[in-house]
This record gives C-alpha cells, structure tokens and sequence, in this order.
C-alpha cells in the first residue's frame, strides 16, 4: 500500500507542475490576447498543446492508482474522491495527498477562471474585428479608379485592393 501512496503522490506533483506551466502560458496569453499578438498567441498554444499530451498518460495513471488505493483500502464508494484516498490512508501521506491535492484544485480553480476571461477578451477581439470589417464592406464603392465609359480616373474612391485585403 505504501509504494501506491507514494505513486499517487508523484503523480500529482508531476500533475501540479504541468498545470503551474498552463497557468503561466495561459497570463502570457492574456498579454498576447491584449496585445493582438497573434504569432505570439499561436506559439502559446502550441506549448499549452504539448502541456496537455503529456497530462494525458499521467491522468490514465493517476485514476488506475486511485481504482488500485481504493481496492488496497477496501473503500467502498463507488466513485472515490482523492479525498476519500487520502482520509483512508491517514497519517503523514494521506496529509500530503491532501495538501497536495488542495493545491492542485485551487490552480484548476484559479486557471478555469482565467481561460473564461481569456475567452472572453478573445470573443470582444473577434467582435471588434468583425464590426471594423463590416464597416469596410457597407463602404466599399462598386467604383475602383474607373469611370463608367471604363476609364481611368485621376482620384480614385477606394482601391479594389484595399478592400480585399481589409
């Protein structure tokens, strides 16, 4: 039993180091966000990316040394907490798994928060650009520099280019 009381325990702190990282890639992003970084924002996510794959496989370990504490610590809950776990094994590693676990879900806390308002500041982007753009196309002129007898004129209204480019 002990050596799956030191396992979870690893798995966790691996798991609160990778979300550490997230957290921090996700405040760079809100600058990126702010900023209209969007190369910046793009590497961002490419790293929160590789972030995630490797908080796969320690995820399918941590639940199959949880289903393995539960079975060793006759705990008969169908869906065992962590908590459950760590009040089962008591003394110093249940505390540790505990605190550990604690940390872990103030971070989760703390970084759902974060990614809504990041969603957020990236919905009012996507709105302010879409209104801007809108307004480039309600101002267009059919006219590109032309007159309609198909000349040239000196002073064009607005450059076809321009507007496919906006």
């Amino acid at each position: 039993m002990e050596k799956y009381d030191f396992e979870m325990g690893k798995i966790l702190k691996d798991e609160l180091i990778i979300f550490e990282k997230l957290f921090v890639l996700e405040e760079h992003k809100t600058s990126a966000i702010l900023e209209h970084d969007g190369k910046l924002l793009e590497r961002i996510s490419r790293d929160q990316e590789v972030l995630l794959s490797n908080m796969q496989p320690l995820e399918s370990e941590r639940l199959k040394k949880m289903a393995a504490c539960k079975k060793a610590r006759h705990i008969k809950k169908d869906k065992a907490t962590l908590k459950d776990i760590a009040e089962a094994m008591g003394g110093a590693n249940g505390a540790n798994l505990a605190t550990v676990g604690g940390k872990l879900a103030g971070l989760i806390t703390r970084l759902n928060h974060l990614l809504e308002a990041n969603r957020m500041l990236i919905n009012d982007n996507m709105e302010y650009y879409n209104i801007l753009l809108t307004g480039l196309r309600n101002n267009r002129t059919v006219d590109a520099g032309y007159s309609p007898d198909g000349k040239e004129e000196d002073i064009p209204k607005q450059s076809v280019l321009f507007n496919q480019t906006a």
